[in-house]
């Protein structure tokens, strides 16, 4: 495409992912001297409306736990600031009964970053069709809407899988009368999920032979039945229609600013969940935390909201220990027998 229009594009770099290169985080609604490849970027990286008013939203949202998915949202630029091999990317899914306000939640939270009805995707895409849509949003919240549009569960366990990996399939092509290898696609990140089953229901009724309980490390299930407690939903959803994509980037400045501080905080943000969670649960929880506070740091939020998010945090670490726990107790089960 590049050499094809070298004419019109002269000095300026073609690029199709966004993220970070070299301590610059790249986003379409940022002057940046690039050409997006990719037209549904700049489709769904717009701004639009007022800051107070996205002020006003985070503000409303910090009174409940449906605040977890603002906090995914923000944490998922975090990766390509600490060090890339040292988690896993993981799923946050919004479970439960229809009108229960899991599409609303995610919405909310990819709002800060660009208009949420252009961001999504849904689960009856391909593999491929995934990968790309993963690639494309490098370090950016992605969201995978409606586990009951999957073609069948092994769809999504595998996606699940190739997600937290951070790459996709290999794949052959044949280039010059020779087999080779495609070039595999990766990705950074936290994508969302919604669905009405939670995502424990989803793995239980797999029908593999070994069941896939790998997923437990990967996703943070979310009911959503005491999701909007506290919070003004309709409130939430009058600002989220006329204002989107601002607060994110005055973060993502905030981030190149600070670069190699918050770099170093994750690591204490892992010590805070020393004895509440352990291994990839508790790089999660410490990847949400380290966003609480860079959040909190720049005042979108109050001393109560950042003391209420603490304790879901904490909360929200004690039910992912038991899951842990019920799959030990299922394997020592296992070796007994």
């Amino acid at each position: 495409y590049i050499l094809a229009n070298q004419e019109t594009i002269q000095h300026e770099t073609g690029r199709l992912q966004t993220g970070w290169a070299k301590g610059v985080f790249y986003i379409p609604q940022r002057d940046q001297d690039v050409i997006w490849l990719e037209p549904n970027l700049t489709k769904a990286y717009q701004s639009y409306g007022s800051i107070e008013a996205q002020l006003e939203l985070i503000r409303e949202l910090a009174k409940g736990k449906v605040f977890v998915n603002v906090l995914g949202a923000f944490a998922s630029c975090l990766y390509g600031l600490i060090n890339e091999n040292s988690m896993m990317n993981f799923f946050i899914h919004n479970g439960g009964l229809t009108e229960g306000g899991k599409s609303l939640a995610v919405k909310c939270a990819l709002s800060f970053f660009g208009k949420p009805s252009k961001m999504g995707n849904t689960w009856n895409a391909t593999i491929n069709g995934l990968e790309t849509y993963w690639e494309q949003n490098y370090s950016l919240p992605t969201w995978v809407d409606e586990t009951e549009l999957s073609p069948n569960l092994d769809h999504i366990i595998n996606s699940c899988y190739a997600f937290s990996d951070g790459h996709g399939k290999v794949r052959a092509m044949v280039k010059d009368g020779e087999v080779a290898q495609r070039e595999t696609k990766t990705f950074r990140g936290i994508c969302f999920t919604t669905g009405e089953k939670s995502f424990a229901e989803i793995q239980n009724t797999a029908h593999a032979r070994v069941k896939p309980r790998g997923i437990t490390r990967r996703v943070l299930d979310l009911n959503v039945t005491d999701l909007w407690n506290g919070v003004d939903q309709d409130k939430a959803k009058n600002l989220l229609d006329e204002n989107y994509g601002i607060l994110g980037i005055d973060y993502i400045e905030y981030l190149e600013e600070n670069f190699q501080d918050i770099k170093e905080e994750f690591e204490n943000q892992i010590s805070f969940f020393k004895g509440l969670a352990e291994g990839e649960k508790r790089k999660q929880l410490a990847i949400l935390k380290l966003a609480l506070e860079i959040i909190y740091q720049m005042e979108f939020i109050s001393d109560y909201a950042y003391d209420i998010q603490v304790a879901n945090l904490k909360e929200l670490a004690r039910v992912e220990a038991e899951k842990v726990e019920m799959i030990k107790d299922i394997k020592s089960e296992f070796k007994e027998r």
